[in-house]
């Protein structure tokens, strides 16, 4: 190989090399520029073409009536109506088993995962309509309280929670948040056999 030959291959290496860590610098800096900036997304509000039959504009206007005219503007939580509404349609199911939990009432899921809080051993569900014991567990306070299962619970008491309610239209998880309690507090059940 001559040597302009030899000159002409590290001229040209030497070119391709600053060519593509140029490239690479000038991409990398695009990246950041990019990655840093907010992205705009256009959405069309439509109606999904398997919810046709829904109209929104009701709850719209109820909702639109309320801001607008309710007399205690302060009791008014916007995220609070939002999960009345989803409470509202999940009830409106009519499955005592199938329940919307808001941040506040799944609070009680989470504590429950740590460990914080404990039951009184028993096991609820409804029968019918109603909320009742499915079964004691063994060996625990309700047990030895003599709650007995098929017990229909028609009231719960907690005076440190200041808690008196009936179970009238309570949801299983609602029911469950009222019965728990840090470990040794007390919790009254009114129940009818």
């Amino acid at each position: 190989m001559s040597l302009s030959t030899l000159r002409k291959l590290t001229l040209g290496l030497v070119v391709i090399f600053f060519t593509f860590t140029l490239g690479y610098l000038t991409g990398a800096r695009i990246i950041e520029i990019n990655k840093n900036r907010p992205i705009k997304v256009n959405i069309t509000r439509e109606t999904p073409a398997n919810r046709q039959a829904v109209d929104f504009s009701l709850f719209w206007r109820v909702w639109d009536m309320l801001e607008a005219n309710y007399f205690d503007k302060e009791k008014l939580v916007a995220a609070d109506m939002v999960y009345g509404a989803i409470s509202g349609m999940v009830q409106a199911v009519g499955d005592p088993y199938t329940a919307f939990l808001p941040p506040s009432e799944n609070k009680v899921v989470q504590e429950d995962l740590q460990g914080n809080f404990d039951g009184i051993g028993i096991q609820i569900g409804f029968r019918g309509t109603q909320l009742a014991v499915i079964s004691p567990l063994p060996g625990t306070p309700a047990e030895k309280a003599g709650v007995k299962a098929g017990d229909y619970i028609i009231g719960i008491k907690d005076e440190a929670k200041d808690l008196d309610r009936g179970t009238v239209g309570i949801s299983l998880p609602e029911a469950v948040q009222a019965i728990r309690g840090p470990v040794g507090s007390r919790v009254a059940l009114i129940l009818l056999r």
